[in-house]
């Protein structure tokens, strides 16, 4: 029998909730949140201040080879959120560079991530990060967790999007797929290993040159249906 999980919220979500009604676990998100110049995050604001009620989600474990979805469409045209960290402090980032496939003789994520993300500094200090994929309706969250950093505010909240955690490791109950990973592999790409050399003019001006990071995925998670 397929595992189905579910992490109940704890009194943490009181300051982003005014609602929590049980049974069903239904919640509308209207938190205070601070204005912002950003419009993406004023895109995002609106929606949680429109007072949806949110259905807090089921997910079955399933097999990673049981995503149905091919990897171009998921990674490079629909993105992803990369989230780190742990019960404390956790940030995400959007991403459509990446992969997945097998190595070392493991189900593996393959992600890049510049120096200046303020997520590399989760995904350095943690053993585990999760890879989020989200239906077509979070486009414009997802373009919002791309263009602000967590170092100027507090992006996770003003997304509207929910923390969960698998063990400790971070994710969001809004994803349609979760990758639970665990790193293996962590290199910084090196300019003169780029064969061609228009990739360095035309993605690293700066130099700035992404760490490929190589992780065995470890847990697969797939939205089932929402608590009702």
């Amino acid at each position: 029998m397929k595992k189905h999980l579910h992490t109940g919220r704890t009194a943490k979500l009181a300051y982003r909730c005014s609602l929590l009604v049980l049974p069903g676990f239904l919640r509308c998100r209207k938190a205070a949140l601070g204005a912002s110049t950003n419009s993406l995050a004023k895109k995002c604001e609106q929606k949680v201040r429109k007072g949806m009620v949110i259905k807090m989600n089921y997910f079955k474990e399933i097999s990673p080879e049981a995503i149905r979805k091919n990897t171009f469409q998921l990674i490079g045209k629909e993105w992803m959120l990369i989230t780190a960290g742990d019960e404390n402090k956790a940030n995400a980032m959007t991403a459509s560079w990446g992969g997945l496939g097998v190595m070392y003789g493991k189900n593996v994520a393959f992600i890049v991530v510049r120096p200046q993300r303020y997520t590399k500094e989760f995904l350095d200090r943690e053993e585990t990060f999760s890879l989020n994929f989200f239906e077509k309706e979070y486009k414009d969250v997802l373009k919002y967790m791309g263009s602000v950093s967590g170092r100027d505010e507090d992006k996770i909240t003003k997304s509207g999007l929910t923390l969960e955690y698998s063990d400790h490791t971070p994710y969001f109950n809004e994803a349609r797929n979760i990758l639970i990973c665990k790193k293996l592999f962590k290199q910084t790409l090196q300019g003169e290993a780029l064969l061609d050399e228009r990739l360095v003019k035309t993605w690293y001006p700066n130099k700035d040159y992404h760490d490929l990071y190589i992780a065995e995925i470890t847990k697969t998670l797939q939205i089932t249906r929402p608590l009702s």
